[in-house]
């Protein structure tokens, strides 16, 4: 079972990408005619050393991938029973 809050590199796990991507999308930000990334929290906001990702936006941001990015998922299934590793 996946942990509430995650940091960058468990985040990445959870949501099936590679860490370096998951900081890449997260210091680029919101883009013009690419994905939005997962909403993140910073302990320090100054310094963004330590990044934090609710498990809760994780799901809601999968749910709202556009249907090209999105994983086919059983209706029995719940998101944190699924593997998004591609």
């Amino acid at each position: 079972m996946a942990k509430e809050v995650m940091n960058t590199r468990e985040a990445a796990e959870y949501i099936g990408v590679l860490y370096s991507y998951m900081r890449a999308i997260r210091s680029q930000g919101p883009r013009e005619g690419k994905m939005t990334p997962p909403q993140v929290h910073y302990i320090d906001i100054k310094s963004q050393k330590t990044a934090l990702y609710l498990k809760e936006e994780l799901d809601e941001w999968l749910r709202r991938l556009p249907k090209k990015y999105a994983l086919e998922v059983e209706p029995e299934q719940k998101p944190e029973d699924v593997s998004y590793e591609r």
